[in-house]
């Protein structure tokens, strides 16, 4: 709804011919607002446009339109503070409307003064425009001398080779979902794992020694893992000494 229209009272705002008077005014309110804001920012040098050369005029700066519009801005901001009495921090102040970081060192006994300027930027065109501004501002019996710093980022940019390494998961710990399933079983998975006929069990096959007992059962798996007939048992052999009898001979 038309913002205009919440200032007339509820009946007049369901009208038609409120609401088209009020759509037309309104396009015209905005307009006007515009021109409103676009004049308050003339009053500050720091925003003005075309408000420059009336600032210009009344400072007794010279009209210059094709001069950089951060020059102009800079002349007409010093010019104003150019008020009387003159002082080191004044014309700190004037320096700092051209670059960012200003500083005078003061050499008494040689009746001159050294003016430090920082900025990012190249100054460029600004330095004539600073000079006469110093000459029209300092005490006429000191001499002075620029020293220009300009302020740069050091970016530091270096290239490497980076390897991701993805660890392997051991055979037999993941099953065909890629759950987590610890087993020794080599499978062989059909249909949704079901096990299929040709299944292998792996067991660890044990260092023969005098304190080893085997019990190893190969199986082949049919059916429901029911066992084969060939399994055989593995026994240690005793040694024989002075202390050592067999009670029980197994075959």
């Amino acid at each position: 709804m038309n913002r205009l229209l919440n200032y007339l009272p509820p009946y007049e705002q369901e009208s038609k011919v409120f609401q088209e008077i009020m759509n037309a005014m309104e396009d015209e309110f905005d307009e006007l607002f515009l021109n409103i804001e676009d004049l308050d920012k003339q009053l500050n040098p720091d925003t003005a446009t075309w408000g420059l050369a009336i600032m210009e005029k009344e400072l007794g700066l010279p009209v210059n339109p094709d001069l950089d519009i951060d020059t102009r801005r800079s002349l007409i901001k010093s010019r104003l503070l150019m008020q009387p009495p003159g002082s080191k921090n004044k014309l700190v102040d004037i320096l700092k409307t051209f670059v960012g970081t200003a500083g005078i060192e003061e050499h008494f006994s040689e009746y001159r003064f050294g003016i430090i300027l920082k900025a990012r930027d190249v100054l460029g065109d600004k330095v004539p425009h600073i000079r006469s501004t110093i000459e029209e501002f300092k005490p006429a019996h000191l001499d002075y001398m620029f020293v220009m710093c300009y302020l740069t980022d050091l970016l530091v940019t270096g290239s490497f080779t980076r390897w991701f390494s993805i660890p392997f998961d051991i055979c037999g710990t993941r099953d065909i979902s890629g759950n987590k399933h610890i087993s020794t079983i080599g499978q062989s998975y059909k249909d949704k794992a079901i096990y299929a006929s040709d299944s292998w069990l792996s067991l660890p096959i044990a260092m023969a020694s005098e304190i080893t007992v085997i019990d190893n059962t190969g199986l082949s798996y049919a059916g429901r893992l029911d066992y084969g007939g060939q399994s055989y048992i593995g026994e240690s052999i005793h040694v024989c000494s002075e202390n050592t009898y067999v009670k029980e001979a197994v075959a």
